[in-house]
């Protein structure tokens, strides 16, 4: 799953730029599924805290979509 935080005044990304990506990466590499939150959680040494976003992901409060 693919974490997207989402800047101001930006639209939401298109099937037609979804379907462009996968055409240029390996099968594996494929984004299956897009998660749009808020601010992704880091520590205080800037490192992504992957254990909050499955927490996020189970508590079902990231919006998927694809």
């Amino acid at each position: 799953m693919a974490y997207v935080v989402r800047a101001a005044n930006t639209e939401l990304i298109t099937e037609n730029q979804v379907i462009s990506i996968c055409c240029r990466v390996a099968p594996y590499k494929k984004v299956r599924k897009v998660g749009f939150i808020s601010a992704i959680p880091r520590s205080a040494a800037s490192k992504i805290l992957r254990k909050e976003l499955v927490s996020l992901q189970s508590k079902q409060q990231i919006v998927s979509r694809l």
